[in-house]
Formats: structure tokens, C-alpha cells, sequence
């Protein structure tokens, strides 16, 4: 099994057990933190069970890198080189910055209501009309898995020894590779749906989930996860 396989089938997995098991979440409508909080939980686990290198953590909201300096991901289009400077997703799978050599970035997830997904940002897509906030996470990981080969780990760590520290957090970039993959997961509460019994309207009833992976959406890969009439969990895909 390829390792993208791996990853998608913890991925997936972690997903179905949420579902499962803490469906009060959904049908409640918690917030999507509370929601992927929990996630973060089974993905935890599963991670433990694929993966044997323990430097791998899973990560909500983690901004940070190296020595606490910020995570910096360099991305190449067109054969043109670009900084992320701002790396924050909704979870990551990665290296917190300690593994020494070696890929530091797995997995990056972002998870949106289907309400706010249709929302505005300032963000302008390629043809320079404001995007939605779907739209804008689906930009942000296509640059976040496009350069997962560009960097072999840690740039910058043995220029300066492993345990010069001082001098490696001064250093204003430490560039790290992009991530071997990336999910975008929709959480259902808007359109045309099957609403569980003693269910809201408004409850999240479903996920919708995306792949990206080199750079591109993987449009023949595209998930989902359904509560059907009676609250049981139905999945659409092979997982």
C-alpha cells in the first residue's frame, strides 16, 4: 500500500469512527472546533496504528515549527518559488519540528459548515473575483500539497547543528516540505438532505470530503459520509 493510501485510509477511518460514535455532535450542531477537536481524537489513534515513527503527532490549530519559530512551506508553480508564511490549518499530521531529517508534513485538514463554506473573503481566486471560504481552503491545499518533494526535512538544521538552537531560531525562515496530502471535509447542514428523525433542520447531516494531493484536487476521490433516516451512517467509497 502506498503511503498517500495509508494516510487516506486513517483518514477515513478516524472519520467513520467519529461519526459513529459521537453522532450527538452532529445532529446538536456543534461548532466545527468542538467537532474536529474530537476528530483529532480518533486520528490520534489511528496514527499510532499506521504509523511506527512516533515523531508524528496530530495537531489542531498548530502554527509553529522548529524551535517555535513559524512553520515556513516552500511551494514551487510554474517554476516559480513561493514562501507560505502563514501556516494554519484546522489539523495537521506532522513533526511538531523535532524530527531530525526526513518529512516533517503528512496530513492537512481543513473542516467548514456548508453554511459558512458559501461566505466571502477578501481572497481573490484566478479569475480575480472574491472567493468563498471553500473555495480559499481548496487554494490553500492545493499550494500545501504541491511541494511535498521540494524539501527533504529540516533546511536549515545542519547548517547549524541539532542542538545550536539559539542560532536556528534566529534564522528567519526554516523551510520545511509541503504535506503528502490534503482533505477538505464539508459538514452538511444546508440543501437537499435526508433529515434523521428527531434531527433539526439545521443539524449537520452528512461530510463531504475532498482529497488533494500534488498540488491538484483529486476530483475521482471525493467522499461521503451520510446519516440515513433512522441516524445510521452510511459511506459513500471505498474505506
Amino acid at each position: 500500500m502506498r503511503e498517500t493510501e495509508i494516510l487516506e485510509k486513517i483518514v477515513m477511518k478516524s472519520l467513520k469512527k467519529l461519526c459513529e460514535i459521537d453522532w450527538i455532535l452532529f445532529r446538536d450542531k456543534l461548532s466545527e472546533q468542538c467537532i474536529c477537536s474530537k476528530f483529532a481524537h480518533y486520528m490520534s489513534l489511528e496514527v499510532e496504528n499506521e504509523i511506527s515513527d512516533v515523531a508524528y503527532k496530530v495537531d489542531t490549530e498548530y502554527n509553529r515549527g522548529f524551535g517555535g519559530g513559524k512553520k515556513v512551506v516552500s511551494v514551487k508553480n510554474n517554476n516559480e518559488e513561493y514562501i507560505l508564511r502563514k501556516i494554519l490549518c484546522d489539523l495537521v499530521v506532522h513533526c511538531r519540528g523535532e524530527k531530525i531529517g526526513g518529512r516533517e508534513n503528512l496530513i492537512a485538514i481543513e473542516m467548514k459548515k456548508t453554511t459558512d463554506c458559501i461566505r466571502k473573503v477578501k481572497n481573490k481566486g484566478i479569475d480575480g473575483e472574491r472567493c468563498n471560504k471553500r473555495e480559499a481552503d481548496f487554494m490553500r491545499l492545493i499550494a500545501l500539497t504541491s511541494a511535498h518533494e521540494n524539501h527533504a526535512g529540516f533546511s536549515h538544521i545542519e547548517e547549524y547543528g541539532v542542538y545550536d538552537y539559539p542560532e536556528a531560531i534566529n534564522r528567519s525562515l526554516h523551510i520545511v516540505e509541503g504535506f503528502e496530502i490534503g482533505f477538505f471535509i464539508e459538514l452538511i447542514d444546508k440543501g437537499d438532505r435526508i433529515i434523521p428523525y428527531g434531527w433539526k433542520k439545521n443539524s449537520i447531516t452528512g461530510l463531504k470530503i475532498t482529497l488533494f494531493t500534488d498540488g491538484r484536487e483529486q476530483k475521482e476521490k471525493e467522499y461521503q459520509i451520510i446519516f440515513d433516516a433512522d441516524g445510521d451512517v452510511i459511506n459513500f467509497g471505498d474505506f
